[in-house]
């Protein structure tokens, strides 16, 4: 995948994302629809927590790639586009019991992306970036930071869909 093609494609995860965002009112986002569950605001937290410094690192030390770039995207497609798989989340990107304020995470995930998509355009996706190892897969390349953010998008969007539907039924 090249520089534009991920680009594409965290522009549309980015508009579905925000878009499911605010197809939620403000007291739904704070809704738990199920026991056991996260409200729609603990998702966004838990996603914004999880993408807000992969502009940092990839902007951070890196050094030429001994592997192919994209070698750890089947890993990241299996661990977050499984829908039938639930994973635990470390213990610093765990979302707080809220309220959470739909707007301004809706603003935040617009900073964020805001940060990103000017780095998907412009930088060598190949380099491989030492600042931060990924949890059990290690260093990544910056396609795979960018497949990363895409992928738990992707996930969680999924999940605040699922969410809106059991509050709406």
């Amino acid at each position: 995948m090249n520089n534009q093609e991920i680009t594409r494609e965290l522009q549309k995860c980015r508009q579905e994302l925000l878009e499911t965002i605010m197809a939620f009112d403000n007291s739904q986002f704070n809704k738990v629809p199920f026991a056991g569950s996260w409200t729609a605001g603990q998702v966004t937290e838990h996603l914004l927590k999880s993408s807000a410094g992969v502009a940092e690192i990839m902007t951070g030390a890196t050094e030429t790639a001994q592997r192919p770039a994209d070698e750890k995207e089947p890993a990241l497609r299996a661990i977050f586009l499984d829908f039938s798989k639930k994973a635990k989340a470390g213990a610093a990107i765990l979302p707080g019991d809220g309220p959470h304020d739909r707007d301004q995470l809706y603003a935040a995930f617009k900073t964020v992306f805001d940060k990103l998509d000017p780095l998907a355009q412009n930088q060598d996706l190949t380099e491989i970036c030492t600042a931060f190892p990924f949890p059990t897969l290690g260093t990544l390349s910056r396609f795979e930071w960018l497949t990363f953010v895409t992928y738990h998008a992707h996930r969680h969007t999924h999940q605040m869909k699922d969410i809106l539907h059991k509050l709406n039924s």
